[in-house]
């Protein structure tokens, strides 16, 4: 065990560590509400429409897959002898 009475004094370079994180720190404070509000309501609207079409989607494939299956056309089978 050593006997110091306090912390060890900081080295030049993690000096220069803090000094370069707490510069970062208030610069994320000031632009990170525009930044942020920004990318979540993109993020938010994207997901909204990606939800959308797949409900389309979806549809779209039903709509065709009744079709087919009403006018009696028939999908090749794979391999296995299952419809694709």
């Amino acid at each position: 065990m050593t006997d110091s009475l306090g912390p060890e004094p900081l080295s030049p370079s993690e000096e220069r560590l803090l000094v370069l994180m707490a510069a970062l720190g208030t610069e994320r404070a000031a632009a990170s509400g525009s930044l942020e509000a920004r990318v979540m309501s993109t993020a938010r609207w994207q997901y909204l429409l990606r939800g959308a079409l797949v409900v389309i989607g979806d549809l779209v494939a039903l709509v065709v897959e009744g079709t087919l299956l009403m006018l009696g056309v028939r999908r090749p089978l794979a391999e296995g002898g299952h419809a694709t």
